[in-house]
């Protein structure tokens, strides 16, 4: 009898997860021809000749990128990063869990639609600019459409899985490999720092995409407010939000700001995204993940 019981929820899974996949692909590839066509990238770090940005040593680094002259004006050893020429491999990772299928008006898409959409809309930008693709701990990659269901679909059970931080240990990247990690990032701070510092011994090039719910960021709440932990279900009431909101507001903006100089000292990129924002404009944001070469629009 058990085994009939987990055929019927593996089967009505599949099938949800067969309705999930079309509207996710269909959402994200909305989102990225409406960026496509008027797409111009913006300059991103890798192994190009044309100077884009100085960034702080690191062990690792190869001594011969070291600019001395600009070095010298400070107490740090400084690398000259350059524009990102070749074709990369690419791999994707989203968070799952309570907290991601969450928002606080029905106007608003969830935090996890929200990040699945446009990491997968990004992974279809790169395809068009002729990057390979792939999910995150597969080691696979590719410019196909089979590779983008395969990404769509690994967001799906991402958000099964409850993870709210990507695996950082035993993975196998690529060589000149980099990262789309989506998520809300409220984890503790040190769990976050620990995550970030073991991916950066595996690549530079991260982009970092934050999805929060303005009423994450604002605290728009007034009066007596029962507030519930997602997935614990811990409540808490608080007898005046507003009461609390400037502390609040001040302990958010202090984490967003520390994720923000974590992905800085690191040389990763980083985006905010609200979800009461239009998907475009973020798409737009993180267009530095494309290099053209100069005067040739996306290669």
């Amino acid at each position: 009898m058990r085994a009939l019981t987990d055929i019927l929820q593996l089967r009505q899974g599949a099938e949800h997860a067969a309705q999930d996949l079309p509207a996710l692909s269909m959402q994200a590839r909305r989102a990225a021809q409406a960026v496509l066509h008027g797409f111009h990238a913006q300059r991103k770090p890798g192994m190009g000749e044309e100077f884009w940005q100085f960034r702080e040593y690191r062990p690792g680094d190869r001594p011969q990128d070291i600019d001395w002259r600009q070095s010298a004006k400070t107490r740090d050893v400084y690398i000259r990063q350059k524009e990102w020429h070749t074709t990369q491999s690419c791999f994707f990772w989203c968070a799952g869990g309570a907290g991601m299928d969450w928002a606080s008006a029905r106007r608003l898409m969830k935090k996890g639609d929200a990040a699945r959409i446009l990491a997968l809309a990004l992974a279809i930008l790169m395809q068009a600019n002729e990057e390979r693709v792939g999910l995150l701990g597969t080691g696979e990659t590719g410019r196909s459409g089979q590779m983008l269901d395969k990404i769509g679909q690994g967001f799906l059970d991402y958000a099964k899985d409850g993870r709210a931080l990507p695996p950082s240990m035993h993975l196998h990247l690529p060589r000149h490999s980099s990262l789309v990690l989506a998520g809300d990032f409220l984890s503790p701070l040190i769990d976050i720092q620990d995550v970030f510092t073991n991916l950066s011994t595996r690549t530079d090039n991260v982009l970092i995409l934050q999805v929060l719910d303005p009423a994450e960021i604002d605290l728009p709440y007034a009066g007596r407010v029962a507030f519930f932990g997602a997935g614990t279900g811990e409540k808490e009431i608080v007898e005046d939000a507003a009461s609390v909101r400037m502390a609040y507001n001040t302990r958010i903006e202090a984490h967003i700001g520390e994720i923000q100089a974590l992905c800085s000292k690191l040389g990763w990129s980083y985006v905010l995204h609200q979800t009461d924002r239009p998907l475009e404009a973020s798409l737009l944001d993180v267009r530095g993940l494309f290099e053209p070469e100069k005067g040739s629009g996306p290669r």
